[in-house]
């Protein structure tokens, strides 16, 4: 039986990440110098920091590390602690990111700017960690349907003034005056067009689901409430709201992945009305799936031609927003420009070299370790400059060197080297495998083979294909995440064609449960489209980093996963953590303000 104070302290651990949520994403100071981005991560360090003074008094009075499961929860031995953390799905990825940022933070050119983070953007090792300890307080303290319920909420509800704020920009009803142009590309409360954009597609599929099942009991047999019908309003008007936002945020890459996520999100749900079509024998969904299906390989073929030269479409490249799609392989002006040449450099860094020279004249002690381990994170702007390509001068002030280079996989192997590359794939790879099988998509061996076979192959040949054709490694950063969602989504694909394939929710009465990796069956939700995590694989696709950034455990289950019948047992924890990096997601991109 847990104290008052122990009570006490996990409701401020509570409070601290629906803070997060809902007040960084909101925040921004127009009188400091940066307005946006070190704003934020002060704002979130030190709620990271009160939630560590919550859980240590809660320590203290004997309340122990994690918050007790409910009393309906059948507990199992947990055994010992090792046990625990292998058998925790995404632990261990995310401990092999914790050690990438420590080694590359020790070994790092500038060792303080790594751990404190620069002066301009603050994300170093501080701002990566304080993440992670969200990350773990919510796994260890969010147990019951109801914190679950006020989570999502609380994304829904801290999207829609940053939606409508961008809104009023690009209608000209914004009071503050901006330096850079907010009408013709949105930035709302995040400062940059993409990073209003990234974040607000999260917080769509998270409306989406919401919509989805108070829909659901509004069309229930037995009738919804009033309630229900003033929530599916309510939610219809955030997700206009949030579509309208995105539109005119005319960032490309957001959009890639919002289509990408919409691609994997209905499909899901027609093989989710398959299964059930085919018990009730009705044709037309049994069929649904594959005309959706065809429907996007032929929206893939429009982008492709859309974007060759001499292009039959080229016409509708002056289409306001419609044009945007058709600049995606822009590399010849314009930031794609910028980005290229910015990778031209980046590509030089990440391979063996002469070492860098430390201003008193120093070589770089080690030099040898950099390909493994990298620069340090905030290092990139010290180290750049030996590499940096004469050519980006005609483009950018000359006396200006990249801190960031736009790209997630340059950036990572800049900051923590291969050893941090590698945590880092395994991280996301972990956090789209755990999905497939908690929703049943991945069922034996011979299924994970095929998922790891197919994405392994999909970012080994978005690494050879463009060295091949080109002769260098500019575009390694775009080729192998683009490789592997590309294998993730022919996964997909494959599985929607099997005669034999259900959803985990759709499985026959009296048919075995799948169960719960650490033993316990899954209480997943009846509506499949609930789960969202495979959605959020689109952030991904664009160069530049998003919120997807720092979130070691996107799908991790509510719950030690220890006990049986856990309310929350297979459920997506740490969404949230997509909404605390909007942080995250200023480090690579310059405000317009």
């Amino acid at each position: 039986m847990s104290s008052k104070i122990s009570r006490l302290c996990e409701a401020i651990i509570e409070a601290g990440w629906l803070a997060a949520l809902i007040i960084v994403p909101v925040f921004f100071n127009v009188y400091s110098s940066r307005v946006f981005e070190p704003d934020k991560i002060s704002l979130l360090r030190s709620i990271a920091l009160v939630m560590i003074g919550a859980w240590l008094i809660k320590l203290i009075d004997g309340g122990g590390a994690a918050a007790p499961l409910p009393a309906s929860a059948t507990q199992t031995p947990r055994g010992n602690l090792w046990r625990q953390i292998r058998e925790t799905p995404l632990i261990i990825p995310a401990l092999l990111l914790v050690s990438a940022y420590l080694i590359s933070t020790a070994l790092s050119v500038a060792p303080r700017i790594s751990f404190w983070g620069s002066y301009q953007r603050m994300q170093g090792t501080y701002s990566t960690f304080s993440y992670i300890v969200i990350f773990f307080l919510t796994l260890t303290h969010l147990r019951s349907r109801v914190q679950l319920n006020r989570l999502l909420h609380a994304i829904v509800i801290a999207s829609l003034p940053v939606a409508l704020y961008g809104i009023l920009q690009h209608y000209s009803l914004d009071p503050l005056p901006w330096g850079g142009d907010v009408k013709l590309r949105v930035a709302g409360n995040m400062g940059n067009a993409i990073f209003i954009a990234a974040y607000l597609i999260i917080a769509f599929f998270v409306t989406l689901e919401r919509f989805l099942r108070s829909a659901g009991r509004l069309l229930a047999e037995q009738g919804g409430e009033i309630a229900d019908a003033l929530l599916v309003g309510s939610y219809v008007f955030v997700l206009v709201v949030q579509s309208v936002a995105i539109i005119f945020s005319q960032s490309r890459g957001p959009w890639l992945g919002w289509f990408a996520g919409i691609y994997i999100f209905v499909l899901l749900g027609l093989i989710a009305l398959r299964s059930r079509a085919t018990r009730r024998g009705a044709g037309f969904f049994h069929w649904a799936w594959l005309g959706w299906i065809g429907l996007a390989v032929a929206g893939v073929a429009f982008l492709i031609s859309f974007n060759l030269p001499n292009s039959p479409l080229a016409a509708l490249r002056s289409v306001p927003y419609v044009g945007r799609l058709g600049q995606i392989f822009e590399t010849e002006e314009g930031t794609g420009k910028v980005r290229v040449l910015i990778w031209e450099g980046a590509s030089q860094m990440i391979l063996p070299h002469a070492a860098i020279t430390y201003p008193d004249g120093t070589p770089d002690p080690l030099n040898a370790l950099r390909p493994i381990f990298g620069y340090g994170p905030e290092a990139m702007w010290v180290a750049y400059n030996p590499f940096y390509p004469p050519d980006l001068a005609h483009y950018e002030a000359r006396n200006a060197s990249p801190d960031r280079s736009h790209n997630e996989t340059f950036d990572a192997l800049i900051i923590t080297g291969a050893w941090g590359f590698i945590a880092y794939v395994v991280l996301f790879g972990s956090i789209f495998y755990w999905t497939l099988r908690w929703l049943g998509w991945v069922r034996n061996r011979q299924d994970a083979i095929l998922f790891l076979a197919l994405t392994l192959l999909g970012g080994l040949g978005g690494a050879l294909i463009p060295w091949l054709a080109l002769g260098d490694l500019r575009y390694l950063g775009v080729a192998i995440p683009a490789g592997l969602i590309l294998g993730f989504i022919v996964y997909l694909t494959i599985s929607a064609f099997r005669s034999d394939f259900t959803l985990a929710d759709d499985r026959q009465p009296g048919a075995p449960a799948a169960r719960h990796p650490l033993g316990h069956r899954r209480a997943l939700c009846r509506n499949p489209l609930r789960h969202r995590h495979r959605r959020h694989a689109h952030l991904l696709l664009d160069v530049d980093r998003r919120p997807a950034r720092h979130r070691p455990g996107l799908a991790r289950p509510f719950g030690r996963g220890t006990g049986r019948g856990d309310v929350c047992g297979g459920r997506h924890a740490v969404v949230l953590q997509h909404a605390f990096s909007v942080c995250g997601a200023h480090a690579h991109g310059r405000d317009p303000a």
